[in-house]
């Protein structure tokens, strides 16, 4: 819990632009009581002996972008949020968030435009100015990038990018998912609303994913009954 409030009220919303922007005393207090510079692996290690258990813990942090050796302990605060806060979906499935956003927009009088991807982020003056979609320049007096990082920067010519090409080459991305959406015409008593399959090992599910990027030859599976 400690690792969450920390997290959510001092880390997550801060712009990380500098390093300055962490050298409050909150947030420096905070950061030596949530074991910063271990690994998630040792940190579970500590609390758990049974194996099943330590790879229920670890599971998480795969879709960080990394490894549970290779990621700091300050990173079981997902599995505070999994436990404790749980996973909630709206009424009618994840949809419904964007038929509301969409019916909210259409009221304010939004100009909705899909199937239309972004093809650059046009700048005068190191400012944002629009955007040029299907080779249509629209202009906007604030240019909002909800995409990831990397692809956004992508949206920008070269000159005004913060950083290069061989940069980006160098990070490990957090991967997707392979999706199957299953349709079943009964009931599966024996599932429950969440379920992990850890019948495979972790480590070389990991490997696989990070040090030799490939699909795993024997993956692990997780299955969400949603309704």
């Amino acid at each position: 819990k400690i690792k969450y409030e920390l997290g959510m009220n001092e880390l997550v919303y801060r712009p990380a632009l500098n390093w300055s922007e962490f050298m409050l005393p909150k947030v420096m207090s905070g950061m030596l009581k949530v074991s910063v510079f271990t690994s998630l692996r040792k940190h579970v290690a500590k609390y758990f002996k049974d194996q099943r258990l330590r790879q229920l813990m670890e599971f998480p942090v795969l879709f960080l972008g990394a490894t549970p050796q290779n990621t700091p302990a300050l990173y079981s605060l997902m599995n505070y949020a999994d436990m404790s806060l749980g996973t909630w979906y709206p009424m009618g499935g994840m949809g419904r968030i964007i038929d509301a956003m969409v019916k909210l927009a259409r009221e304010e009088g939004v100009d909705l435009r899909t199937d239309s991807p972004v093809e650059r982020i046009l700048v005068e003056d190191g400012r944002a100015v629009g955007v040029r979609v299907n080779g249509e320049d629209l202009r906007a007096d604030v240019v909002v990038a909800a995409a990831d990082y990397h692809h956004a920067e992508n949206l920008l010519a070269p000159e005004h990018r913060t950083y290069s090409d061989n940069y980006w080459k160098g990070r490990v991305m957090a991967p997707s998912s392979l999706l199957f959406y299953l349709g079943f015409d009964r009931e599966l008593p024996r599932m429950e609303h969440h379920n992990l399959f850890f019948d495979e090992p972790l480590d070389q599910h990991a490997r696989e994913i990070y040090d030799d990027p490939k699909w795993p030859t024997r993956p692990l599976l997780y299955t969400s009954c949603g309704t």
